[in-house]
């Protein structure tokens, strides 16, 4: 997520994580629609270059993203954790049953 967060910063949209399971830590998939010219990708491209070298040379810049937004500090933890999220009333019930979420 930290990438995510630090694209935001180059006034990009976050890209929307992969679907669980995951086989990768953090993996993201790319799917641009049909609206985006080929400046607009390569721009993309650019932009993630550079947070790649970010990545390797100034960690801490990646770490502390976003920058330029005015809530900082998101956790997503919870969010992102399929055992307990509930995306329908019926799957809601069952972990309900199971513990795993606590109203």
């Amino acid at each position: 997520m930290d990438v995510s967060k630090r694209l935001v910063d180059f006034g990009m949209e976050h890209y929307w994580q992969s679907h669980h399971p995951w086989i990768v830590p953090e993996p993201f998939t790319l799917e641009p629609t049909e609206s985006y010219s080929k400046d607009d990708l390569d721009e993309y491209a650019t932009i993630l270059r550079e947070v790649s070298r970010e990545c390797y040379e100034e960690p801490e810049m990646i770490k502390n993203a976003p920058h330029n937004m005015p809530i900082h500090n998101t956790i997503l933890d919870e969010l992102n954790d399929f055992e307990k999220i509930a995306v329908t009333y019926r799957q809601l019930q069952k972990r309900i049953k199971a513990g795993t979420i606590k109203l």
